[in-house]
C-alpha cells in the first residue's frame, strides 16, 4: 500500500474532513474535561439564571404597575386599600407564589419558594427583590385611621441543610433579622413587623399580613384566620 503524502494535491482533498473532525473531537474532549473537574456553585448558577430571566422578561404594563397604587395611598387609607396594595405587591412577584385572602379580606397568607429570595445558604436578600421590599415597607407605613396592619415573616427552622442533609444552624435566624432590617430601613414602622419559625414549610417562606381595628390588636393571626 502506498503511503499517503500530505504534500500531494489529491491527498489534501481527502484529509480535509478528517482533520476538521479531529479538531472538533479534540475541542469536545476539552470541554468534557472542564465539566468533569468543575465544581458547581449554586450562587453563580442562580445569578446566571436570574440574569437570563430578567433579560427576556416582558416589560411591565405601566398602567397596572404596583408602584402606581402604592403612591396613591393617602394618609388614612381604608382596610380594603391596604389589603389591595399588599396583594398587588406579592401577586406575580416571583414564580410559584401563592396569595390567599382570608377572614373577609382582612387577612392574607403568602407562600413563596425560599430560593426566589435567598441564594444558596446566604442570609442576604437577593438584589432583584429590593423593589418588592420597598413596596411592602410603603404599605406598612401607610396606617389607616383606627387600623393596625402587621406583617409576620415565617421560616422553617430546618429549611436549610448541607449536602449531607444536616441542618445548617443560624441561617434562617439571620434571614429573619435581615428581612426586618430591610423593611425598617425602607420606612416600615418597627411595630408592624414580626418574625417566627414554623416547621413543615421546608424550602418555602410564608408571610402573614393582616389589617384589623385597634380594638382587636391583641388577637393572633390564627384567630383572625378562622
Amino acid at each position: 500500500m502506498d503511503e499517503l503524502n500530505p504534500t500531494q494535491p489529491g491527498a489534501q482533498k481527502g484529509t480535509g474532513p478528517t482533520l476538521f473532525l479531529s479538531l472538533f473531537l479534540l475541542l469536545l474532549a476539552f470541554f468534557i474535561l472542564l465539566n468533569a473537574i468543575s465544581v458547581r456553585d449554586d450562587a453563580k448558577t442562580r445569578a446566571l439564571i436570574d440574569s437570563l430571566v430578567m433579560t427576556f422578561q416582558p416589560p411591565k404594563n405601566l398602567e397596572t404597575s404596583k408602584f402606581n397604587f402604592i403612591s396613591a395611598l393617602g394618609e388614612t387609607p381604608s382596610a380594603e386599600e391596604l389589603m389591595r396594595s399588599m396583594k398587588q405587591s406579592w401577586d406575580g412577584a416571583t414564580p410559584h407564589t401563592k396569595v390567599q385572602q382570608l377572614s373577609s379580606g382582612r387577612v392574607m397568607l403568602v407562600t413563596a419558594p425560599l430560593n426566589e429570595y435567598f441564594i444558596g445558604r446566604e442570609s442576604t436578600i437577593r438584589g432583584d427583590r429590593q423593589d418588592l421590599i420597598e413596596q411592602v415597607a410603603q404599605t406598612l407605613a401607610a396606617k389607616g385611621d383606627g387600623l393596625v396592619n402587621e406583617l409576620q415573616f415565617v421560616l422553617d427552622p430546618d429549611g436549610v441543610k448541607d449536602r449531607s442533609g444536616k441542618v445548617v444552624e443560624g441561617v434562617q435566624m439571620a434571614r429573619l433579622a435581615e428581612f426586618v432590617r430591610l423593611l425598617i430601613a425602607r420606612g416600615a414602622p418597627p411595630d408592624t413587623v414580626t418574625v417566627g419559625f414554623k416547621s413543615g414549610l421546608e424550602r418555602n417562606l410564608q408571610l402573614r399580613y393582616f389589617v384589623r381595628d385597634e380594638a382587636r390588636a391583641y388577637l393572633t393571626f390564627d384567630e383572625l384566620a378562622q
